[in-house]
C-alpha cells in the first residue's frame, strides 16, 4: 500500500490534533504552539 502526500499530510494532522489534545487533558504545565504543521511544546521548567 502507499502513501500518498495528501494521506500523509491527513496523518500528520490527526496525530498532532491527537498530541495536543492528550496534552490539554493532562495536569503538566506545558504551553503549546502550532504554526505551519509543526507543534511546540514548552515545559515549565524549559
Amino acid at each position: 500500500m502507499s502513501l500518498t502526500e495528501a494521506r500523509f499530510h491527513d496523518l500528520v494532522d490527526a496525530t498532532q490534533q491527537s498530541l495536543e489534545d492528550i496534552f490539554d487533558e493532562s495536569d503538566l504545565d506545558i504551553d503549546l504552539e502550532s504554526s505551519a504543521g509543526v507543534l511546540t511544546v514548552k515545559f515549565e521548567n524549559g
